[in-house]
């Protein structure tokens, strides 16, 4: 049986033998042929250019926003409305006590002029 098998592989091998040299090309076919790009790798190629330009520009945008973002954080900081100072301290600085007139500021107070005081 081992004879059997083996003369038929050795059959089918010759045979598949034969196939490939009848259907191989020669040497200098090979070596003046052009080579030829797979459509599918130029596909590959061209959607990893895509997406790697696609990556960049979402990249150099979201930084230009984060800076126009961080700008316009800082303007309005620093910016104060006309009568924002109106606002600061509301309601000191307006009290009878603390006003004063041209009299007062020269003249000593009236208590100081009475006699009845202490």
């Amino acid at each position: 049986m081992n004879s059997d098998f083996d003369s038929g592989l050795r059959e089918r091998m010759r045979g598949l033998r034969d196939d490939d040299i009848a259907t191989t090309p020669s040497f200098e076919q090979v070596l003046t042929r052009r080579p030829r790009i797979a459509p599918r790798a130029v596909r590959r190629s061209v959607w990893a250019v895509i997406a790697t330009a696609t990556i960049i520009v979402i990249g150099f945008g979201l930084m230009w926003q984060r800076s126009m973002l961080e700008t316009q954080t800082l303007a309005w900081t620093a910016w104060q409305s006309p009568t924002g100072s109106l606002l600061n301290g509301f309601g000191e600085g307006f009290s009878p006590a603390n006003w004063s007139s041209p009299t007062t500021a020269l003249a000593p107070p009236i208590s100081a002029h009475r006699k009845d005081s202490p």
